[in-house]
């Protein structure tokens, strides 16, 4: 109940509260919740970023980062947050997390520099 209140308290949260009738069915859950869906487009996901190969250069860096970043944020924009059991075996967000940070640990520094030379050059006031 704690939890819940201080997630009402940021008002980005539903929250009933009540006796369950009836058992909870993980099946009609997951469906509901797309999971498998869900779970097999963050595995084509994590496929795509660990294909990827070395940026070509620094800029290349920076616009291969933001759309990785920007795909990979549609995409877990739409996870639920489901307790681990609702997931079962399936570790598709799991497995896109550590393939996005091995990515970023990759792309960051060329990325990074490139933003730099370009905010070194910009003449000032703009």
């Amino acid at each position: 109940m704690q939890r819940a209140e201080a997630y009402l308290d940021r008002g980005t949260a539903l929250a009933i509260h009540g006796t369950l009738i009836g058992r909870l069915d993980l099946r009609h859950v997951r469906e509901m919740y797309s999971v498998d869906v869900l779970d097999r487009q963050a595995r084509q996901l994590t496929k795509a970023i660990t294909a990827l190969g070395d940026a070509r250069s620094e800029r290349a860096a920076l616009r291969t980062r933001l759309s990785v970043g920007g795909r990979v944020a549609r995409l877990v924009a739409h996870d639920p947050r489901l307790p681990r059991e609702i997931w079962g075996g399936r570790t598709g967000f799991m497995d896109l997390v550590r393939a996005y940070g091995r990515f970023e640990q990759r792309i960051a520094p060329l990325s990074t520099r490139f933003v730099e030379q370009v905010l070194r050059d910009t003449p000032t006031g703009l």
